[in-house]
């Protein structure tokens, strides 16, 4: 009898405290959120102004993309390839050329998806990309003994002819100890420090590194 109206005690405390508190109260002045499934059934996760925005093919002259990035002025699509290639695509007048252009490849030593997951994942400007002209390639290497290292490269890429055209990639950096795909290299961004350009770069679950 005692343990009942104890319980009995309990709950009646803890209904006057969520009463009082307002705690789990719905709070009508945050502004609802609309599905996206509501406006474009099946199309993407952000809805958008269909008077803006047109969702297209822009290529079928991939093969296993990782990253897709814009060049600081725009003019130029890339995309990078777990095999290792980086590609661009041109603007035009009324969109983009949807034939790409070999801008350079780096060797991975690995096949690519399937069977593999690793490869060459991003690509990074410079901070100083237009006056330096440097982009840094992220990726895993296979090394004939199968271990998997996270490399570095960077190639020198500039606009000619309408083109672009890119140095043979040089390796400026290797991981000292061996990783897995769970854990290669994934994305980084260009900075200046103290008028100074630099790489950061993460690792797998969230691991950083400076260049």
């Amino acid at each position: 009898m005692k343990k009942f109206l104890f319980l009995l005690i309990l709950i009646a405390g803890i209904t006057l405290l969520i009463q009082k508190t307002g705690l789990f109260k719905s709070n009508h002045s945050l502004p609802q959120v609309t599905k996206s499934a509501d406006i474009f059934s099946g199309i993407g996760y952000v809805p958008v102004d269909p008077s803006q925005f047109d969702v297209a093919v822009l290529s079928d002259q991939v093969t296993a993309p990782t990253r897709l990035k814009l060049t600081p002025d725009g003019k130029f699509l890339l995309v990078t390839q777990i095999t290792g290639e980086v590609l661009a695509f041109t603007r035009t007048n009324t969109g983009w050329n949807p034939q790409p252009q070999l801008v350079t490849k780096v060797d991975t030593k690995a096949p690519g998806f399937p069977p593999d997951e690793f490869g060459l994942v991003s690509l990074v400007f410079s901070s100083q990309f237009a006056t330096n002209h440097k982009v840094f390639l992220l990726y895993a290497y296979k090394d004939t003994d199968e271990k998997i290292y996270n490399r570095i490269s960077v190639v020198d890429i500039k606009e000619k002819n309408g083109k672009l055209i890119a140095s043979a990639p040089k390796q400026i950096f290797q991981a000292n100890i061996a990783g897995n795909v769970s854990r290669q290299i994934t994305d980084g961004i260009g900075i200046n420090y103290f008028d100074k350009s630099h790489l950061c770069f993460l690792i797998g679950e969230g691991f950083r590194g400076e260049l």
